[in-house]
């Protein structure tokens, strides 16, 4: 069923939000050897930490395809078994309770919300990391019901290898605490806590982890990035009543949407202001519910643990630390609406236990039929992701005095040669929103190829003005500064950029080396282009220091590196020019 119904995602293109990084533009990923893995497990990755999740990229690629269907399809995979252990989950937590866990897995496996999570190909580490959480779950209630060391074990290495998907996986010990509950333990007995110690130790590190690799740190020295660094924690200037009212948004934001999906968008920005009646509504109602919840422990558990299991997966996405420019994500529904299905269903099992079975059959058929229609909005979903354009088209839909959307159009647009379509986006941004940097490094891109270098370097200047930690930007006005012929700006900018992005070392380094040849400074060159060189041997690179060689007068040098670029690229006529040059 997961299979039929997204198969209409499966001729989706990358997005270019976050897939070219994780995938398409990825040479880790798209050329899958031994020595990349290792790299992937002994670094940081676009801000993360989830070297399994980069290796089920690698295996992707290696064994189905490198397309984005391929990968849509694996998700889709994982999403299906995901169901399936959602199912088994619920059925041993309802007592073996068939339709409860039938209907839990149904509204889990179609709802509209989790699209995100299996059409976007950068999604992978949700719908992974799931898996192995799920299957913790499960190995979880098996050592409740006979204890012993090996599905200890085995829970705790199901833990790891979730933790490794996704550092989100790191609030699992707090669950357990839940099933524990569930199954009667008491949370006073210290054998309860004694357990945990084990998986709280792998939460703190996963957590730290997660907090220095966001923060731009490199977890002391242990695992420097392969990527460009990440600055995923925001600073932003709201205050903790705010952040209080942010997360009551969020959370009861994500609860109506499961009864009433609506709206769904790729991003959900802040609010301009909090004058909105919801901001004060939705507070309200979020603690009644938590107290509701608690005091109806006293009766029965179904409330409780539901709720909790939601609140708890929610816990460390509900903006307390602000992560990104978003106040809410439909991904971030994966997991925590098990819960809330759960309660509800088993809640409804042990209320029609003495009635008739025609009400239990209506109440079956009625969840059905809302099943049905969740599938034709999902169905209906689908397309918003089916590319870059159609991906912001939808969230300027929602959002259409948001300056973010237009400025990634844009930038999709510029990428793809429609420079006055982007400008014309990016100028719009900016009349919405002044301060946002990606709008100035976007029109300095624009500038920059329709061969306006001076209008370049003033947006570059801008964009480092308010964002002064992205690589990109300092790459860009040194490419700039190159077109202006000023080169002695050019190597500081060079330099900050190979700290921020040093996944873009080989570009760099090629760069230094052509400042180096206008500079005269020959040596210099041959040394920065041997260190392009190393990193990916271009045409290019063996040129220019064959170049530098003929200046040092090594001209057996001179002309193998002149051969060596010819060899790559026989049309190259400098290459040919050049070699003529040398004496023979």
């Amino acid at each position: 069923m997961v299979w039929v119904l997204y198969q209409a995602g499966f001729g989706n293109e990358f997005v270019d939000w976050d897939d070219y990084e994780y995938v398409k533009e990825n040479s880790y990923v798209l050329r899958p050897s031994w020595s990349n893995a290792m790299t992937l497990l002994k670094t940081a990755y676009f801000g993360n930490y989830h070297p399994l999740t980069m290796w089920s990229y690698m295996a992707t690629a290696a064994w189905i395809g490198k397309d984005a269907g391929s990968f849509i399809m694996v998700n889709v995979l994982l999403h299906a078994i995901n169901a399936c252990l959602v199912a088994y989950f619920a059925y041993r937590l309802s007592g073996r309770v068939v339709w409860v866990a039938v209907l839990t897995a149904l509204f889990f496996a179609v709802h509209p919300l989790h699209v995100e999570s299996v059409v976007w190909v950068s999604e992978r580490k949700d719908v992974l990391y799931g898996l192995f959480f799920l299957a913790a779950c499960i190995g979880y209630l098996r050592y409740l019901d006979r204890p012993s060391v090996g599905r200890y074990a085995v829970v705790w290495a199901l833990f790891l290898l979730s933790c490794l998907s996704k550092p989100a996986a790191i609030i699992l010990p707090i669950l357990l605490l839940l099933l524990d509950d569930w199954h009667d333990r008491s949370w006073f007995s210290p054998r309860v806590w004694v357990e945990k110690i084990p998986f709280f130790a792998l939460s703190f590190l996963f957590g730290s982890i997660a907090l220095s690799i966001q923060n731009g740190g490199d977890f002391m020295g242990l695992l420097p990035t392969s990527s460009a660094k990440a600055f995923a924690v925001s600073h932003l200037d709201i205050s903790w009543v705010q952040r209080c009212q942010d997360a009551a948004y969020a959370l009861m934001t994500y609860l109506i949407r499961l009864f009433v999906p609506h709206s769904m968008a790729a991003y959900h920005p802040y609010p301009a202001t909090y004058d909105s009646p919801v901001f004060v509504l939705y507070p309200l109602l979020a603690i009644a519910l938590f107290a509701t919840a608690i005091y109806s422990r006293r009766y029965t558990k179904i409330l409780f643990f539901g709720f909790m299991f939601y609140l708890v997966c929610l816990l460390l996405v509900l903006q307390f630390v602000s992560v990104g420019s978003a106040i809410i994500a439909e991904r971030y529904t994966y997991l925590p609406y098990i819960g809330i299905l759960f309660a509800l269903f088993y809640g409804l099992h042990r209320l029609s236990e003495n009635r008739p079975v025609a009400w239990r059959t209506a109440v079956g058929g009625a969840a059905v039929v809302v099943a049905l229609l969740f599938a034709v909005r999902t169905h209906n979903y689908i397309p918003a992701w089916k590319n870059t354009l159609a991906l912001w088209d939808n969230v300027i839909q929602y959002y259409p005095d948001v300056a973010k959307p237009y400025t990634l159009r844009g930038t999709f647009k510029g990428k793809s040669g429609d420079l006055a379509a982007a400008i014309k986006d990016f100028e719009h941004a900016l009349s919405l929103d002044t301060v946002y940097a990606a709008t100035y490094e976007g029109l300095g891109n624009a500038y920059g190829f329709q061969g306006q270098p001076q209008k370049a370097l003033a947006m570059f200047e801008k964009a480092l003005q308010y964002d002064p930690n992205n690589g990109k930007s300092y790459y860009n006005r040194a490419l700039a500064n190159v077109q202006l012929q000023q080169f002695d700006r050019v190597l500081p900018d060079l330099d900050r950029a190979l700290e921020l992005t040093p996944n873009r070392a080989g570009e760099i380094a090629s760069l230094r080396g052509y400042i180096y040849l206008q500079q005269k400074k020959y040596t210099d060159a041959v040394n920065a282009y041997g260190q392009a060189l190393q990193i990916q041997p271009t045409a290019a690179a063996y040129c220019y220091r064959g170049v530098a060689q003929m200046n040092l007068n090594n001209h057996t040098a001179a002309r193998a590196d002149l051969q060596r670029a010819l060899q790559i690229d026989p049309n190259m006529a400098e290459a040919k020019q050049y070699l003529a040059q040398i004496p023979q």
